[in-house]
């Protein structure tokens, strides 16, 4: 049986597709030059992997540190407005705690915006450990935070599942040696899924559930 189920965030608990597609929209239009097309599939791939990712794909002759600065800067608006909570994501968080399973959060956001994504869906307080980028030298794909949290907790890699929703998520977990279910209630493109293939792809929280319960001895 599971004993530690890590989540990813974005995509996962909180949906920010529209917060981060906002976000870059603006940034393009401040710093690109007029009339140039924003391609809302490719910011749609800015979910997931580490915002250094986004920001050497669209800005890759602008200074990186001016440009994270006024990303951050600018996207705390749209978290106020559009970020929330994935249907019944607390109803099952809730359960899985009262049924004994340690929760744990993986994400290659920083402290700062996941503890207040977390505290506005009100689910902080359910999580025992989180690992955000500065936790770790090496974010994912690569298995640093997944691993922390098998130190943490003191369990082997077949006694934890990962849950999340990008190649980044999967790569993470097998590089790992963990199992992974992925939550497809946005649309994603897979490039790296392959062989061995994730356990399931569940598109709710209530199949999340019950693909957990499953495997319980």
């Amino acid at each position: 049986m599971y004993k530690v189920i890590i989540f990813d965030m974005d995509g996962t608990i909180i949906d920010t597709d529209y917060v981060i597609f906002k976000s870059w929209e603006e940034m393009i239009k401040t710093f690109k030059p007029k009339g140039y097309k924003v391609d809302r599939k490719q910011i749609a791939t800015f979910s997931g992997p580490p915002i250094g990712y986004a920001i050497n794909t669209l800005f890759p002759d602008s200074n990186y540190d001016d440009v994270l600065k006024e990303y951050r800067s600018r996207t705390g608006k749209y978290y106020d407005q559009y970020c929330h909570i994935f249907t019944h994501c607390a109803k099952v968080c809730r359960a899985l705690k009262k049924d004994g399973y340690k929760l744990a959060i993986v994400t290659n956001k920083n402290y700062v915006r996941t503890k207040d994504c977390l505290k506005r869906a009100h689910i902080f307080n359910l999580f025992d450990f989180v690992v955000t980028c500065e936790s770790v030298d090496s974010q994912k794909p690569d298995p640093a935070g997944m691993k922390l949290v098998l130190s943490h907790f003191g369990v082997t890699n077949k006694e934890v599942l990962a849950v999340g929703d990008t190649d980044y998520d999967y790569l993470a977990a097998k590089n790992a040696n963990i199992d992974c279910v992925l939550m497809s209630m946005n649309e994603r493109f897979y490039n790296l899924v392959s062989n061995p293939h994730p356990l399931a792809f569940c598109k709710n929280y209530d199949e999340l559930y019950k693909e957990i319960k499953k495997y319980e001895n």
